[in-house]
């Protein structure tokens, strides 16, 4: 009762309590239950104008983190994504927690406890207080403490891609019915989101590599030394890859032996010209076996 007087000062519409293992609700991108007044559609279409306002990859899950906490008043706000085989957390957006307090926790979760159940169960999960719930783990040390909790998944296309988080709402005791209709239908917006940047990401992959394979083809056809032309390559794949460091590995002196042609990127002084045994290297393997690894 008091949630739904809290509601009634809040919303257009006062909606009775419930639990979100009871209560579905219908969504393309998201189409809120007639329970969500005007007042809350109209946050909902800030919310989503806002995420699709940016086709970077990061900066969209950022914005979508922080469009989630200003949804709902939340005073902490996550997104996590999971990995490629959808079991733990690749990476792990939040908003609410600085740098400093970031720093004083130390390593980002990986999934487990109540986040892990919500990767597993891939289903919304609504609490009033989350250290009652059974599937908890516990905080770190340094951990600012969280109480109520709602934690939504993101789908797109047939797979989750992660799931947003969202702890203590300021201006009520725990988040609502109308605050979970409303996340959901945002995470639905989200999945668009989230394709049209990583449309967008692969589009500006391939052009890249595109400009790359022009890059070499040019050195070759121009007839540059065996140095620069390896040296192109590597800097080319390095950027492709995001990497630190690449290496172009060549057949050594000896039959059983490798030799770091040319490395360019972190370490690039103390590795260049090293040799090494072709027969245990993970260099070795590829050649051997003409597979990528």
């Amino acid at each position: 009762a008091r949630s739904t007087a809290l509601l009634g000062e809040n919303d257009d519409d006062p909606v009775p309590s419930g639990t979100c293992r009871d209560r579905h609700v219908s969504t393309e991108w998201g189409h809120p239950s007639a329970h969500v007044g005007p007042r809350s559609l109209r946050s909902l279409l800030d919310a989503v104008l806002t995420i699709g306002s940016d086709l970077d990859l990061h900066a969209t899950l950022q914005r979508i983190t922080e469009a989630a906490v200003t949804l709902v008043d939340a005073r902490y706000g996550a997104l996590g994504v999971l990995d490629e085989d959808g079991t733990a957390l690749a990476e792990f957006i939040t908003v609410g927690v600085d740098d400093e307090t970031h720093h004083s926790i130390g390593a980002l979760p990986k999934g487990l406890g109540l986040l892990g159940s919500l990767i597993t169960d891939a289903s919304t999960r609504r609490l009033a207080d989350l250290r009652e719930d059974p599937d908890r783990a516990g905080f770190p040390p340094n951990h600012p403490p969280m109480v109520s909790f709602l934690g939504v998944p993101i789908r797109t296309r047939d797979r989750v891609f992660g799931n947003l988080y969202l702890t203590d709402k300021t201006s009520a005791e725990a988040f609502t019915d109308i605050d979970e209709e409303l996340v959901q239908a945002l995470a639905g917006a989200a999945a668009v989101a989230i394709d049209n940047a990583r449309l967008y990401e692969e589009t500006q992959r391939r052009q890249a590599t595109l400009a790359a394979f022009r890059q070499v083809a040019q050195a070759l056809l121009e007839g540059g030394r065996r140095d620069e032309v390896l040296g192109e390559i590597a800097r080319r794949a390095a950027d492709l890859a995001g990497a630190d460091l690449a290496a172009i590995v060549l057949p050594g002196r000896g039959d059983d032996e490798l030799e770091i042609a040319l490395v360019v990127g972190y370490g690039e002084d103390e590795l260049a010209g090293v040799a090494f045994d072709r027969a245990t290297s993970r260099s070795g393997q590829v050649l051997a076996t003409g597979h990528p690894v």
